[in-house]
């Protein structure tokens, strides 16, 4: 288990969010819709993982519960859009998104300052990137979705060696996922086009990290996404 710190090397605590703590962390994505996360709590038990560094809330993990397989309208967020693709059959826990380095203090920084130009990076303290906190994340998320008896879990792997494309797209890299059991639904084959992100529909910051890889000679196909499915057996506690 990877052992989560924060910057001055004091642990992190992992686990599943519960509606208590609901006003401490920084729901960005789902906005001020209470009756949408409370609705969640009461389906799911809860709607994400969440890391801690004593009371302030330092990242997320969010997630749902979708019984596969489904149409596009029935899915809850269109961020899982990418599950159709998964061939999977069964109850899954779906990972949406992460965030590290995202407290209620930078994300009400970053709203804030809603009117001037923003990077990537706005809205999350970069001093908790690279401490292990995403991968305990996903290790918490394997956890709770083990015993509550769900047939797998499905997550979006990114690219490998793109920090800028994770941070912007809210994902960890495929590789992350394969340490931890993880097998990849198709995976890019040589040939496959860069992917619409790579060619311009990005951030700044994220396109001159792709095309300075392009320079260096990576292959178009390996900037493509994954899909990342763990099977799991039935639990016993």
């Amino acid at each position: 288990m990877v052992e989560p710190t924060a910057p001055d090397g004091t642990r992190i605590d992992i686990r599943p969010a519960t509606l208590a703590e609901i006003n401490g962390i920084p729901w960005r994505c789902w906005g001020d819709d209470a009756e949408v996360l409370n609705n969640l709590f009461a389906t799911q038990g809860t709607v994400g993982i969440a890391a801690w560094e004593g009371e302030r809330c330092v990242g997320v993990l969010h997630t749902y519960r979708i019984e596969l397989p489904t149409t596009l309208d029935r899915l809850p967020d269109g961020r899982l859009n990418y599950v159709m693709d998964s061939g999977f059959e069964g109850v899954a826990w779906c990972h949406a998104c992460f965030h590290v380095g995202r407290t209620v203090d930078t994300y009400a920084a970053e709203l804030a300052t809603h009117d001037r130009a923003h990077t990537i990076f706005d809205g999350t303290d970069q001093r908790y990137f690279s401490r292990g906190i995403g991968t305990a994340l996903l290790q918490e998320s394997i956890r709770w979705a083990r015993t509550r008896g769900y047939a797998g879990i499905i997550g979006p792997g990114a690219p490998s060696g793109l920090f800028n494309y994770c941070v912007w797209a809210g994902t960890l890299p495929y590789t992350t996922y394969a340490r931890l059991g993880f097998e990849a639904v198709r995976p890019p084959q040589e040939g496959d086009p860069l992917p619409a992100w790579a060619q311009g529909d990005a951030p700044p910051e994220v396109l001159i990290e792709a095309r300075a890889a392009l320079r260096q000679g990576r292959p178009p196909h390996t900037f493509n996404s994954r899909i990342m499915v763990l099977r799991l057996p039935p639990y016993q506690a």
